[in-house]
């Protein structure tokens, strides 16, 4: 399973700086069954939450196996 985190950055961010540090909200969704399918799980759950950014953020998102370096979410 891949570990998937969404991260709620200012669009001034590149994705790369857009961490647990930069991050102004931060969501763990579903874990997903393998990397090819972890954006698109990703991007139908936030849709699914309604959870939309303002005009000045955006959400990142991040797949990884065991977390790699995104650390607990809560």
């Amino acid at each position: 399973m891949v570990s998937v985190i969404a991260f709620l950055c200012a669009l001034a961010l590149s994705p790369s700086e857009c961490s647990r540090a930069t991050a102004i909200d931060i969501i763990a969704l579903p874990p997903a069954p393998d990397r090819e399918s972890c954006l698109r799980i990703a991007q139908t759950t936030l849709a699914e939450l309604a959870i939309r950014a303002d005009a000045e953020h955006r959400w990142i998102v991040k797949c990884g196996s065991g977390n790699q370096g995104m650390g607990p979410v809560g």
